[in-house]
């Protein structure tokens, strides 16, 4: 790695180069309260691991599901195999909440899972989507799972 693409791989690496929103700790909290199992499925590479484990909001995420280390990014259904295997759940029990239609939301939903489309500045036009604008919508919606199963 050299010059500028060195350093900003290194920068973003770093829990610091991130944030989270000020919510987000209390509402994984709360899911994890409720019974649900918090995962982080992302199209990035190994260093999201060392940036979770740096991020005290988001302490209670166990699974952690990263596109280069499976081998297939958000869409392909690969990908979404890959989130299914990792929590040994099928995916018509996984939620899976992402902030792009394609990506995540058309990808997810493909391939069984439930899905909401998290868009907290209402800019995607598309209208035939589960939507959220706040982490605290999602809260609303989710009943509290009868087993710790739940995902």
């Amino acid at each position: 790695k050299e010059g500028c693409f060195g350093i900003l791989f290194d920068h973003f690496a770093q829990p610091a180069a991130w944030r989270c929103e000020d919510e987000t700790g209390p509402f994984l909290s709360t899911l994890a309260a409720r019974g649900y199992r918090l995962g982080i499925a992302s199209n990035y590479d190994r260093r999201l691991r060392s940036v979770v484990a740096g991020m005290p909001a988001l302490a209670l995420v166990k699974d952690l599901i990263i596109s280069a280390e499976v081998g297939w990014r958000k869409p392909a259904a690969e990908f979404f195999a890959a989130v299914s295997a990792t929590l040994t759940l099928p995916p018509g029990e996984i939620l899976f909440v992402g902030d792009d239609h394609t990506n995540d939301y058309e990808g997810a939903r493909s391939f069984g899972m439930q899905v909401i489309l998290f868009d907290p500045q209402d800019k995607m036009i598309e209208t035939d989507v589960v939507r959220i604008k706040s982490l605290s919508e999602l809260l609303a919606m989710l009943p509290s799972p009868s087993s710790p199963d739940q995902t």
